[in-house]
């Protein structure tokens, strides 16, 4: 269905019947006493709205059991207190669970079953549970749908998609709940929670992903006896996950069992790529020294691309490339308007550089999670399903480790999971395993996901990292000093961010701070010289190469905007202080640098056309070149990955123009006759299919 179609599709929903009609006018009126009780006219409250939906029904509490999965349609705090939904409702009568059971069976319950325990586990709005035992005297669960459920809800639905405008007005959320979107979701995910034989599917899947690994279970399907209303499996006896003074009554170590179960859901969501997508403490249980999971009705499907994806943005946050975060983000998302590159850039930097210089332990996977779902909607851009899934369920998972295990971090078990992950799939035995940070680097070109535009026009469109990862390429290949002052800098920031963290603790190491502002300052200083003389350096030669791309029409000027001048880093330290002691990282310094590029009095890395950027990072490219020259007396081997596909044929040929000169290696999507009349061309490969062929 199209994004903007307004009208329901009537060959996804049940076909609509006068008595229906009639029921759905009774179903009205109901809701409408519902609205009123609740005073809607005062307002509406994230407690308030889980209040209603409580008290409409099943069909209410799944709408808003999806609703609070859905950080990038809601608000947080909805989001958070509609975790909160109630979902025990009164118990059916034992006699209609056995009417039901029979039914499903086809024969009475006494030729199956020995006994039927008569008090439920638990029942909710879709179905309840009883313990049961076979004749054979295995214990097991009945899961017994509820009578003309499936009617109900499919009426319910009905019904609010066509009051769907009129609900965002009554409930007075205008624009803040796309209620088409949530509900073609919730007729899916209804169409799947109700036929148990799904579920029993997803179980199977869970059991035979994880029959390898000894301290995971799950319940056995008992599949004769499963139908779509009817589930029958495995009895776990055990204890809740949370329930810790009991287990270690029993001789449990917590943390371990922390450990077990954050590596096994890293498992889950980076190799099996389907998860347990609502891993709350009842759904988690030990059981004979076994992590057992529960309640598979809710589960997660991954795709090679998207847990590619993931792997990515883990390695991105950790290396605090913002390039490649961003890249994923919109590899993810389906953007609504037109983005705001320089904004995305800006709102990631804010976000990444608070979590960048923490060590493992004082990260927060949940709440960095919840930063990126808000910037995304801040953004309009739209998310699949499976990827708030997978949002939700890191944050529930995280939480659920932190009642139970809080000494045990999810993002450094993830990190170490993926990091093992990585070398094993790229069969390198001799690269040693580091935990932390340090292994990315190595490993990240095993990762590829489609970048937006070359690098070239990037580094214009990007932020400000990204201008500083060129500044410092270019200067460690053409200064060995620069290199040393660099690497030290980096050293005495970690440690200096260190320090800031803690200081909460240890008030006593204030004084110290001193001792690493000079070293800080003094390292900064040299950092701070030569990116000036560069940024120098390529001036004297970009503004004459850019003005002959623009055919004498544009001025190019690159500045460079030091956060504090070289002489005044200590000071300004000193400035800052009262500030990086309440973020617990340093404000000020060179890491926070920037290159500005104005053409004819506008930067354009703000206010450019896309062809101005195009034709600044074409002439930077040809400068970077001469400068290389210059100083190292050779030209460079140029290496042009895809760029001709991000140019136009004009720009082409002026590029093209430059570099004759030049040993040239380009990788194209085909051989164009401008490439072919610009070059003598020594070696030409074609690759079709994976196969390389020499062509001359």
């Amino acid at each position: 269905m199209n994004k903007e179609q307004k009208t329901m599709d009537p060959s996804r929903y049940p076909s609509y019947t006068e008595e229906d009609s009639a029921a759905s006018g009774r179903r009205l009126n109901e809701i409408l006493k519902v609205l009123k009780k609740h005073h809607l006219t005062s307002g509406l409250t994230p407690v308030k709205l889980r209040e209603i939906l409580e008290d409409l029904g099943p069909t209410y509490v799944k709408l808003g059991q999806i609703m609070s999965m859905r950080s990038d349609m809601l608000p947080e705090v909805y989001c958070q207190e509609l975790t909160r939904l109630r979902t025990d409702v009164i118990p059916m009568p034992y006699e209609t669970a056995v009417s039901i059971i029979e039914s499903e069976l086809q024969r009475p319950v006494s030729d199956i079953f020995s006994s039927i325990e008569q008090t439920p586990l638990g029942s909710a709005s879709i179905a309840q549970v009883h313990p049961a035992q076979l004749k054979d005297g295995t214990k097991v669960v009945l899961k017994v749908q509820r009578p003309a459920i499936q009617k109900t809800m499919e009426n319910d639905i009905r019904l609010l998609k066509k009051a769907s405008g009129i609900l965002k007005l009554t409930l007075g959320t205008k624009n803040l709940i796309d209620f088409h979107t949530i509900l073609d979701e919730l007729w899916e995910t209804t169409r799947e929670e109700i036929d148990f034989e799904k579920e029993a599917a997803n179980l199977d899947l869970f059991y035979a992903n994880q029959k390898e690994i000894a301290y995971t279970t799950c319940p056995v399907v008992y599949h004769e006896l499963t139908t779509p209303r009817l589930l029958v499996m495995d009895y776990i006896d055990g204890i809740q996950i949370d329930h810790i003074e009991e287990l270690k009554s029993l001789g449990y170590d917590m943390t371990e069992i922390g450990e077990k179960t954050a590596e096994n859901y890293c498992k889950q969501i980076l190799e099996d790529g389907f998860f347990h997508a609502d891993p709350h403490p009842g759904n988690l249980w030990i059981s004979k020294g076994q992590i057992a999971w529960l309640d598979l009705g809710m589960a997660g499907h991954l795709s090679s691309n998207t847990k590619l994806l993931l792997r990515k943005a883990i390695t991105a946050l950790l290396e605090n490339d913002i390039y490649s975060l961003k890249n994923v983000l919109l590899a993810f998302a389906e953007p609504q308007e037109r983005v705001n590159h320089a904004r995305l850039y800006t709102d990631i930097d804010d976000i990444v550089s608070k979590y960048v210089s923490m060590d493992f332990g004082t990260m927060r996977l949940g709440d960095l999670i919840e930063r990126l779902l808000q910037l995304v909607k801040d953004h309009r851009l739209a998310i699949t399903p499976d990827v708030t899934l997978l949002a939700r369920s890191m944050i529930t998972i995280e939480g659920t480790l932190s009642a139970c295990a809080p000494d045990v971090n999810l993002l450094r078990i993830l990190s170490v999971h993926m990091s093992n992950l990585l070398i094993h799939e790229l069969d390198a035995r001799h690269i040693l395993k580091h935990k932390g940070r340090q292994v990315y680097t190595s490993l990240d070109k095993s990762l590829n996901i489609p970048a937006q535009l070359s690098d070239l026009l990037n580094i214009i469109k990007n932020g400000p990292a990204e201008r500083r990862r060129f500044v410092d390429l270019e200067l460690c290949q053409l200064n060995r000093l620069y290199v040393h002052a660099l690497a030290q800098y980096n050293r005495t920031l970690i440690q200096r961010n260190r320090l800031l963290k803690e200081l909460s603790f240890k008030p006593e190491l204030l004084d110290t701070l001193d001792i690493w502002d000079m070293q800080l300052a003094s390292f900064g200083k040299d950092v701070i010289k030569s990116r000036r003389e560069f940024a120098d350096q390529l001036n004297e030669l970009i503004r004459d190469i850019h003005s002959h791309l623009s055919g004498g029409r544009e001025e190019l000027v690159i500045r460079y905007e030091p956060n504090t001048e070289e002489n005044e880093l200590e000071a300004a330290l000193k400035r800052s202080r009262e500030t990086d002691l309440r973020q617990r990282t340093t404000m000020a310094g060179p890491h926070r640098d920037d290159l500005s590029f104005v053409v004819n009095g506008i930067d354009i890395r703000r206010f450019g056309s896309q062809g101005q950027q195009r034709t600044a990072a074409l002439s930077l490219k040809l400068a970077e070149i001469e400068l290389v020259k210059k100083l190292v007396k050779d030209y460079p081997v140029l290496l042009l990955d895809d760029v001709l596909s991000e140019l136009d044929s004009r720009r082409q040929e002026h590029l093209l123009s430059g570099i004759k000169h030049i040993q040239t290696i380009i990788t194209c999507t085909g051989l164009d006759d401008l490439v072919t009349h610009s070059f003598h061309i020594d070696r030409v490969f074609q690759i079709v299919n994976g196969t390389v062929k020499e062509e001359n």
